[in-house]
């Protein structure tokens, strides 16, 4: 009901494409699969009421993405993750958007007509109110619109993006370009940790302009309780000093993650420790001319 519904009804012709691992042994970010097995079947009978066309794709991801040395040596240290799975995570992620891409391309052929905006979401996040247009909000309009929280290291938050439609191919195939093929198209002055870091370093060598709002961008990822972090459904906000100022202006059925609290803290402790301890490192890495940011 956030995500077409509302835009469909004020007359835009709205396509969807969902690109998923079918597999049983799907390798997932973060597993949600009480979410798949319930609500799967009726969200898609929904999209196929009002959408104009709805693409869905199969897409095997790859299981063992070839390493990046570059990559893995500039992930921040915030996890007890081993650090080449992570990377092999972050590829996959970056695979499927790029999959996303070819698919879009494909609707505008069939439709003989460019998309004016393209919305991205990452299959485990929720919107707490509708998403308008860029064209229908304040000017400036900027080219990529993302929420401002959990944005690390000053990155843009990679859970979901309303981006103008000249944005696209860069934001969608430029991970794996970067990563396998051509450093040249990152801004040097960005210092890559994570998926957040990496996309802006991406946008901004491209020359895009960047908002971060809450407001235009209510998207928040949800943990369930198949995953075994928390008791119950809930959306997982971990910078809460971000995330509180908003929250209570939104009417979900989900409940805030309170029980991970203690595990948001900890998290974000490892962020500044990590950060602190890495100095000497980067300072390293720099020194030795490595190429990569």
């Amino acid at each position: 009901h956030n995500l077409h519904q509302p835009n469909v009804n004020k007359g835009h012709v709205v396509d969807v494409v969902t690109i998923l691992d079918n597999r049983k042994n799907a390798k997932f970010v973060n597993k949600a699969p009480s979410l798949i097995e319930t609500t799967a079947t009726n969200d898609t009978s929904l999209l196929l009421q009002s959408v104009h066309n709805l693409h869905q794709i199969s897409f095997r991801q790859p299981d063992n993405p070839l390493p990046v040395s570059w990559y893995i040596e500039a992930l921040d240290k915030s996890t007890s993750m081993n650090e080449t799975e992570r990377m092999q995570g972050h590829v996959r992620q970056y695979l499927t958007m790029e999959r996303c891409y070819d698919e879009m391309l494909t609707l505008e052929f069939k439709n003989q007509k460019r998309y004016d905006e393209i919305f991205r979401l990452r299959e485990d996040t929720v919107l707490l109110a509708p998403i308008n247009p860029l064209h229908e909000q304040a000017e400036p309009i900027p080219d990529y619109l993302v929420n401002e929280c959990d944005c690390w290291y000053n990155g843009t938050n990679d859970k979901g993006a309303l981006m103008l439609r000249r944005v696209a191919k860069t934001h969608f195939r430029g991970f794996r370009t970067a990563l396998y093929l051509d450093k040249s198209i990152l801004d040097s002055t960005v210092r890559i940790r994570n998926p957040e870091t990496f996309t802006l370093s991406i946008l901004q060598k491209a020359n895009f302009t960047i908002k971060k709002s809450m407001h235009d961008m209510p998207v928040v990822p949800i943990r369930t309780a198949a995953s075994g972090v928390v008791s119950q459904d809930c959306l997982h906000a971990l910078e809460q000093t971000c995330w509180k100022n908003y929250y209570d202006n939104y009417k979900s059925e989900t409940p805030y993650c309170v029980e991970i609290g203690e595990e948001s803290s900890q998290i974000l402790e490892h962020y500044q420790n990590a950060k602190n301890s890495k100095q000497k490192r980067i300072k390293k890495l720099d020194e030795d001319n490595t190429g990569g940011p």
